[in-house]
Protein backbone atom coordinates (compact mmCIF):
# COMPACT_ATOMS: atom_id res chain seq x y z
CA UNK A 1 0.00 0.00 0.00
CA UNK A 2 1.64 3.41 -1.21
CA UNK A 3 1.04 5.77 1.62
CA UNK A 4 0.67 9.59 0.66
CA UNK A 5 2.81 12.27 1.94
CA UNK A 6 -0.13 13.78 4.09
CA UNK A 7 -0.19 9.87 5.47
CA UNK A 8 3.79 9.96 6.38
CA UNK A 9 3.40 13.16 7.93
CA UNK A 10 0.71 12.30 10.18
CA UNK A 11 1.64 8.82 10.88
CA UNK A 12 5.04 10.25 11.83
CA UNK A 13 3.62 13.03 13.95
CA UNK A 14 0.90 10.21 16.16
CA UNK A 15 3.74 7.94 16.65
CA UNK A 16 6.93 10.16 17.20
CA UNK A 17 6.59 13.06 19.81
CA UNK A 18 8.92 16.08 19.77
CA UNK A 19 11.77 15.09 22.25
CA UNK A 20 11.96 11.23 20.83
CA UNK A 21 15.22 10.20 19.88
CA UNK A 22 15.79 9.69 16.33
CA UNK A 23 18.88 8.84 14.01
CA UNK A 24 19.56 10.51 10.75
CA UNK A 25 21.12 11.17 7.47
CA UNK A 26 22.35 14.43 5.92
CA UNK A 27 23.27 12.51 2.41
CA UNK A 28 21.98 9.13 1.33
CA UNK A 29 20.40 6.75 3.88
CA UNK A 30 23.60 4.63 4.60
CA UNK A 31 25.98 3.17 7.36
CA UNK A 32 24.94 4.06 11.26
CA UNK A 33 23.65 8.02 10.91
CA UNK A 34 23.94 10.46 12.94
CA UNK A 35 21.62 10.69 16.66
CA UNK A 36 19.71 13.75 17.57
CA UNK A 37 16.30 14.37 18.47
CA UNK A 38 12.84 15.64 17.46
CA UNK A 39 12.35 19.39 17.68
CA UNK A 40 9.05 20.10 16.13
CA UNK A 41 6.80 17.83 14.51
CA UNK A 42 6.83 17.21 10.80
CA UNK A 43 5.98 19.65 8.28
CA UNK A 44 5.96 19.84 4.74
CA UNK A 45 8.73 21.92 3.25
CA UNK A 46 7.49 24.22 0.44
CA UNK A 47 4.44 22.07 0.67
CA UNK A 48 5.53 18.98 -0.93
CA UNK A 49 8.74 17.60 0.92
CA UNK A 50 7.39 16.05 4.36
CA UNK A 51 10.51 17.48 6.70
CA UNK A 52 11.37 17.73 10.65
CA UNK A 53 13.46 19.70 12.45
CA UNK A 54 15.81 18.24 14.83
CA UNK A 55 17.73 19.18 18.06
CA UNK A 56 21.16 20.73 17.23
CA UNK A 57 20.78 20.45 13.38
CA UNK A 58 20.99 23.43 11.06
CA UNK A 59 17.68 23.00 8.95
CA UNK A 60 15.29 20.50 8.80
CA UNK A 61 15.66 16.71 7.31
CA UNK A 62 13.67 14.49 5.01
CA UNK A 63 11.48 12.34 7.02
CA UNK A 64 12.44 9.56 4.96
CA UNK A 65 15.95 10.41 6.23
CA UNK A 66 15.43 9.60 9.65
CA UNK A 67 14.19 6.81 12.01
CA UNK A 68 13.43 6.21 15.63
CA UNK A 69 15.73 4.74 18.10
CA UNK A 70 14.00 1.99 19.98
CA UNK A 71 14.76 1.80 23.42
CA UNK A 72 17.06 -1.17 23.95
CA UNK A 73 15.42 -1.85 26.99
CA UNK A 74 11.42 -2.32 26.11
CA UNK A 75 12.09 -1.89 21.92
CA UNK A 76 9.12 1.16 21.87
CA UNK A 77 9.51 4.75 21.00
CA UNK A 78 8.46 6.53 23.06
CA UNK A 79 10.01 4.94 25.47
CA UNK A 80 7.63 2.93 28.00
CA UNK A 81 9.79 2.02 30.43
CA UNK A 82 10.20 2.74 34.53
CA UNK A 83 11.91 5.92 35.71
CA UNK A 84 15.48 5.57 35.81
CA UNK A 85 15.94 4.04 39.69
CA UNK A 86 18.91 6.57 39.93
CA UNK A 87 17.91 9.70 38.77
CA UNK A 88 14.26 9.28 37.88
CA UNK A 89 14.61 9.99 34.55
CA UNK A 90 12.24 8.50 31.67
CA UNK A 91 14.13 10.47 28.77
CA UNK A 92 16.28 8.54 26.51
CA UNK A 93 16.12 5.20 28.61
CA UNK A 94 18.05 1.95 27.57
CA UNK A 95 20.91 3.77 25.94
CA UNK A 96 23.14 1.04 27.16
CA UNK A 97 22.79 -1.14 30.52
CA UNK A 98 24.77 -1.10 33.66
CA UNK A 99 27.93 -2.59 34.20
CA UNK A 100 27.10 -3.14 37.84
CA UNK A 101 23.80 -4.43 38.00
CA UNK A 102 22.91 -5.04 34.66
CA UNK A 103 19.78 -2.80 34.10
CA UNK A 104 19.03 -0.30 31.65
CA UNK A 105 21.15 3.62 31.87
CA UNK A 106 19.44 6.78 31.04
CA UNK A 107 20.86 9.67 29.12
CA UNK A 108 22.46 11.12 32.47
CA UNK A 109 23.51 7.69 34.24
CA UNK A 110 25.70 6.18 31.31
CA UNK A 111 29.07 8.57 30.87
CA UNK A 112 30.05 6.21 33.13
CA UNK A 113 27.92 2.80 31.86
CA UNK A 114 27.04 2.51 35.18
CA UNK A 115 24.16 4.21 37.92
CA UNK A 116 25.78 6.67 39.73
CA UNK A 117 24.73 4.38 43.30
CA UNK A 118 26.29 0.86 41.38
CA UNK A 119 29.36 2.62 40.87
CA UNK A 120 29.49 4.44 44.47
CA UNK A 121 29.11 0.88 45.59
CA UNK A 122 31.80 -0.78 42.85
CA UNK A 123 34.64 2.01 44.87
CA UNK A 124 33.42 1.84 48.24
CA UNK A 125 32.26 5.89 47.82
CA UNK A 126 29.32 7.18 49.45
CA UNK A 127 26.41 8.11 47.03
CA UNK A 128 23.78 10.55 47.86
CA UNK A 129 20.82 9.82 46.03
CA UNK A 130 18.65 12.31 44.28
CA UNK A 131 16.38 12.93 46.75
CA UNK A 132 19.22 14.15 48.75
CA UNK A 133 19.69 10.68 50.94
CA UNK A 134 22.64 8.82 51.69
CA UNK A 135 22.00 5.44 50.05
CA UNK A 136 24.38 2.22 50.39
Amino acid sequence: MVRSKQQIVDDFNRNVPIGTPVRYWKGPVQGVGLESTTASQAAFLSGHTPVIWLTGVVGCIALDHVEPIECVACSEYPCDCEPCPNCGETEHCGISNCQGCGEPLCECCSSNNMHHACEAAATGALYIGPRGVLEP
